[in-house]
């Protein structure tokens, strides 16, 4: 009876029956459960990919050294400006895919998923064409600014090898697109631990056959792409036959569909390129790759945090979003402030305890090599403690569907933040890039946000389109 007593809850929170929705009780303790459930499924994929980057980092920082890491991190903050170049058309599949699915229409979601992947395999190649009709003509060690021979020879190839690879990825997102919209996340987390694995035995690989930079760069970015190909090959020869992409199914009212529920997502991809990857650019052009270094290594330290926040937080967006529908709104109002109260605490906590730890765990993780000053590691924590304050009021956001104001707001913290960063890195180091994504993030971002939402929340109900269901 004891043993009953303690196994019974553990089974209502693992089994996949729904509680009473007929109660508002009973739909608050079924949004939960799904809540914890899908935070714990994420965490358990996302452990081998932390892992696995605990490992990496020491490793190809060791065997590159400090100019050559800072070249590939740079490369990779340069490639990552192409994150937006789905034109937002992956998150705006998801979304029509889960209302296709909620109608049972195989014929519906067959033409969306093959108007996604030819738009995003067009966009794909119409990159790779310009790039390397470029390529020639590019002074690859000045973009770089490296200095030493082997990091000038090495910058254009690893640029390309990198290159390629997110362009093929391109129109292979889709297939995790798919599987997002039809529920099926845990999939994705089982082919993400996979290539994390895949990469972490090339990188070892590469290194004890002495390979160069690009050989390294292509174990690293290489390993979801072959994971995400099998992933689709799975997906359409078996699981999901009927929507493997024909180009037959194109059609000019389809790829409005998208473009008009991806839009919005376009442009906060780009505004989020340009406030969160821009740092290492940034630092590169105004005080060289070595000084990459000694940012991108604790800066991964600390981006652990976000990460976590993200994984726990990122639930509550579709749970908001069903709450807000049925006027549950002091549900919303109660979750908004435990969800606070757990950012604040985790993520606030933990970045005040690297601050202080952060060169021991540094020189325990990586060696004596990277030696960041204070104003690297406060800077950090600075910008993690912001995060943690924006990332439950964004999930609300999220769930009301509210998607105008999120691009406002996020245009004006990107037209300032860029500025500000070259502004503090010439007047305080690398230690003031951090501040300034911090500064600006809770001007632009966190005090608008905190204004408008009481004013949303007061709302009886939302009526408005059906909220996004992925992060």
């Amino acid at each position: 009876m004891a043993l009953s007593k303690y196994v019974k809850p553990v089974i209502f929170w693992l089994r996949g029956t729904s509680a009473d929705s007929s109660t508002s009780e009973g739909r608050a303790r079924e949004r939960w459960r799904r809540v914890l459930v899908t935070a714990a499924a994420a965490f358990a994929s996302r452990g081998i990919g932390i892992l696995t980057l605990l490992v990496t980092v020491p490793l190809t920082l060791h065997y590159l050294g400090q100019e050559r890491y800072g070249l590939w991190m740079t490369i990779s903050s340069v490639i990552a400006l192409l994150g937006f170049a789905d034109l937002g058309l992956g998150n705006g599949l998801v979304n029509a895919l889960s209302a296709a699915h909620g109608r049972d229409d195989h014929a519906e979601a067959r033409a969306l998923v093959s108007n996604a992947f030819f738009l995003l395999a067009a966009i794909a190649a119409a990159l790779g064409i310009l790039f390397f009709v470029n390529y020639p003509w590019i002074s690859w060690a000045d973009l770089f600014n490296v200095r030493s021979a082997l990091a000038a020879e090495e910058a254009g190839a690893a640029t390309a090898v990198l290159l390629v690879t997110v362009l093929l990825n391109l129109p292979l997102g889709v297939v995790q697109r798919i599987q997002l919209g039809y529920q099926e996340g845990f999939t994705n987390g089982l082919w993400a631990a996979v290539s994390n694995l895949m990469a972490l035995v090339a990188v070892v690989a590469v290194i004890q056959l002495r390979g160069s930079l690009p050989w390294l760069v292509l174990a690293v970015a290489g390993a979801p792409v072959l994971a995400t190909a099998v992933n689709g090959f799975v997906l359409f020869r078996y699981r999901k036959p009927w929507l493997l992409p024909r180009p037959g199914d194109l059609s000019p009212r389809t790829m409005r569909t998208l473009g008009r529920i991806g839009a919005a997502f376009f442009v906060l991809q780009i505004t989020g390129v340009i406030i969160f990857a821009s740092d290492n650019i940034v630092i590169a052009r105004m005080l060289g790759p070595d000084a990459v270094t000694e940012y991108a290594v604790p800066a991964r330290l600390f981006g652990l945090l976000p990460l976590v926040l993200g994984i726990l937080l990122c639930p509550l967006w579709p749970a908001y979003g069903e709450a807000l529908a049925r006027g549950d709104g002091a549900w919303v109002r109660r979750a908004l402030k435990q969800s606070l109260v757990l950012a604040l605490g985790i993520g606030g906590t933990a970045a005040v305890a690297l601050t202080a730890l952060g060169p021991a765990v540094l020189a325990l993780w990586v060696g004596p090599g990277v030696t960041p000053g204070a104003g690297v590691l406060t800077g950090l924590c600075a910008q993690v403690i912001v995060v943690a304050l924006a990332t439950p009021l964004t999930m609300v956001l999220n769930g009301a569907n509210v998607m105008r104001f999120q691009v406002a707001a996020a245009l004006a913290q990107a037209a300032t933040c860029l500025p500000l960063k070259i502004a503090f890195a010439h007047l305080f180091g690398v230690g003031g890039v951090p501040w300034a994504t911090a500064v600006t993030h809770l001007a632009c971002w966190v005090v608008p946000v905190a204004v408008f939402l009481p004013a949303l929340l007061a709302l009886p109900a939302r009526t408005a389109s059906p909220a996004p269901t992925t992060c």
